[in-house]
């Protein structure tokens, strides 16, 4: 049976689906494969990343991709709210 976590119950799926089945172990016992999601999906649960739509949004986008994982995506809104604004 699949494993879900609790960021994955808490997306808010927009008119998409996920491009993957919810997270599940693999065979050899090892981590759970994490789903991917489209960047629209991301940015339609924005309250997983503490941040507005906006943010998340430019942040992805700017990776040139259009599917992450959760915690990809996480780390790169986290160091894209990070980066110094220059004048």
């Amino acid at each position: 049976m699949a494993e879900v976590t609790e960021a994955e119950k808490n997306l808010k799926a927009g008119d998409k689906t996920k491009t993957d089945q919810a997270v599940k172990k693999n065979v050899s016992g090892a981590k759970p494969v994490e789903s991917e999601y489209y960047l629209d999906e991301l940015t339609g649960a924005a309250d997983l990343f503490n941040t507005q739509k906006i943010v998340v949004k430019t942040a992805l986008e700017q990776t040139g991709k259009t599917r992450f994982m959760l915690s990809e995506a996480q780390d790169i809104v986290l160091k894209f709210r990070k980066k110094e604004v220059k004048n």
